[in-house]
């Protein structure tokens, strides 16, 4: 296999196991329709990958590349409002869900017990971190509001509205959810 036959290859398998496992779950993933609808062999797809699960493990790397990108993209943000700034990491991971078939599968395969530890939004979550403990040095966020507890309580918010887009198939209003989640976030935060 030469090598940029092999690159296409490995590209077509990820691509098509990220829809297969964002909407079916790695459990119920079908190897076989993976292979039909990649137009690969079985033997390619061991070529490149030993296990449906190495499979979706590369999958989760693909998201975690996404997440790392968005997180470079904004922090460090210096000479920004750190508040801007999570807005803008909020709105690209956001732009991401929809773009980025990864990013959704990453999604459902963070609920499989076998891939619980991979956390592919490591970055984007250090970064988000990162952003929060500038507020807190700034005083833009309420005393007794930690950095940690405003990521927290970020997350478990957005990864709420990434299952509910994904039980009812994607909405146009992924960006609007994020939007209003951070917006709820920010003002149990803020100054009053």
């Amino acid at each position: 296999m030469t090598q940029e036959r092999a690159l296409k290859t490995r590209a077509s398998l990820l691509a098509v196991a990220a829809t297969e496992f964002a909407v079916h779950s790695y459990a119920a993933a079908s190897i076989s329709k993976i292979l039909d609808d990649s137009a690969c062999t079985k033997g390619a797809m061991y070529f490149h990958f030993t296990s449906k699960q190495q499979l979706a493990g590369a999958v989760c790397d693909v998201a975690a590349e996404v997440y790392s990108a968005i997180a470079v993209r904004w922090c460090p943000a210096t000479g920004m409002d750190p508040l801007d700034a999570i807005t803008g990491l909020v709105d690209d991971a956001a732009q991401a869900f929809v773009a980025e078939v990864a990013v959704r599968a990453e999604t459902r395969l963070g609920f499989e017990p076998e891939f619980r530890d991979r956390n592919p939004l490591r970055a984007w979550e250090a970064a988000a971190l990162d952003l929060a403990k500038r507020a807190v040095e700034s005083s833009l966020l309420r005393e007794g509001f930690t950095a940690e507890k405003f990521v927290r309580v970020l997350s478990v918010s957005l990864v709420g509205n990434r299952l509910l887009a994904l039980s009812s198939g994607l909405p146009a209003t992924i960006r609007r959810d994020y939007t209003e989640s951070l917006d709820m976030v920010l003002a149990a935060a803020g100054k009053p």
